[in-house]
C-alpha cells in the first residue's frame, strides 16, 4: 500500500472525512467521488436520496454534497428528511445545483444546508466549501 499498512500491519491511511455524495447522473457522481477520493476523502456514492437519512446513520457520514434536482426525491425533500434527524453542525449539507437561481439557493438555505455550490463544479471552490464545514467544529467556536 502507498500510504499506511494493510489492517494486519496496523497503520492506515489518514482520511480527510467521509462524504456521501448523492446525483441521479452517473458521470457526474463517479467523476466527482473519484476526485474526491484524490484528495483524502472517503467517499460512498448514492444515485438516489430516498434511503438518505439511514445512509448517514449506517455510513457514518460526516457531510453529505446533495444534487437538487434529482427524479425520485428532490434535494429539497432529501434535506427535509436529513434535517428531521440530524442538525447541520453534526451532519453538514452542501447542495448542488445546475440552477444558479436565488430562488432555488434561498430554498436551499431555509431548509437546512449549509453551503451549496452551483455546476459546472470548480473542484477547488468544492474542496475548500467542504473543509470548510469539516473543519467547523460541532457547538461552534
Amino acid at each position: 500500500m502507498s500510504s499506511g499498512q494493510d489492517e494486519a500491519g496496523g497503520e492506515a491511511p489518514v482520511r480527510l472525512g467521509r462524504i456521501l455524495l448523492v446525483d441521479d447522473q452517473a458521470q457526474n457522481r463517479d467523476m466527482l467521488g473519484r476526485r474526491l477520493e484524490r484528495r483524502g476523502y472517503d467517499v460512498v456514492l448514492r444515485e438516489s436520496a430516498v434511503t438518505i437519512e439511514d445512509d448517514i446513520s449506517a455510513e457514518q457520514i460526516e457531510l453529505v454534497l446533495l444534487d437538487w434536482m434529482m427524479p425520485e426525491r428532490s434535494g429539497h425533500e432529501a434535506l427535509k428528511g436529513i434535517r428531521a434527524r440530524y442538525d447541520a453542525e453534526h451532519v453538514p449539507v452542501i447542495v448542488v445545483t445546475a440552477l444558479d437561481d436565488g430562488d432555488v439557493v434561498s430554498a436551499a438555505l431555509e431548509a437546512g444546508a449549509n453551503d451549496y455550490i452551483t455546476k459546472p463544479i470548480d473542484l477547488r471552490v468544492l474542496t475548500a466549501r467542504v473543509k470548510a464545514q469539516l473543519r467547523s467544529p460541532p457547538g461552534g467556536a
